[in-house]
């Protein structure tokens, strides 16, 4: 077990030490929420939830810091097998659109992954489980905590990140 530093862009400190002066009672879950989806990405903040990248050209810390992890485990952007196959868990539906739509697609765009997210039927989660397990050509699953924590077989993961602890 290991945790991973990851320094804020300077771009993203200063959106982040916004936050923290807008004089919302710092005790509250809601400004404790607003703080961590400002560590993992400032769009998280956005209403909507939309997906607004691009406005500055440094990454977000923890999606450097991701980057970094997955290929020290040996996972590339290329197709076929990797050495590793791991489990990225977070905690926001918000933060799994965007490792979908926008990290992976840019960052790893060869790469086979599934994705386990709450509005998933019960069937269509154990595909996902099943494919994952089964096909050695699908390297990475990406699930939230709440749907991915409990009740699940990924014996074919032999790595498991958390890119946001829910405790």
């Amino acid at each position: 077990i290991q945790d991973r530093v990851c320094t804020m862009p300077d771009w993203q400190r200063r959106i982040y030490d916004t936050l923290a002066k807008t004089g919302e009672t710092q005790e509250t879950l809601a400004y404790q929420q607003k703080m961590r989806l400002a560590c993992t990405h400032p769009c998280l903040l956005l209403p909507g939830g939309r997906l607004v990248m691009g406005a500055h050209n440094e990454m977000v810390a923890k999606f450097k810091g991701l980057i970094e992890v997955l290929l020290e485990c040996g996972i590339e952007n290329r197709e076929g097998e990797m050495p590793h196959r791991c489990v990225l868990f977070v905690q926001f539906k918000k933060t799994l659109n965007i490792l979908d739509k926008v990290f992976f697609p840019e960052q790893f765009p060869k790469l086979k992954y599934k994705m386990l997210e709450g509005s998933m039927s019960l069937s269509a989660r154990q595909r996902a489980i099943n494919a994952f397990n089964s096909e050695k050509d699908i390297t990475v699953m990406i699930a939230t905590t709440k749907v991915g924590g409990v009740g699940i077989d990924l014996t074919g993961a032999d790595t498991v990140i958390f890119v946001e602890h829910d405790w």
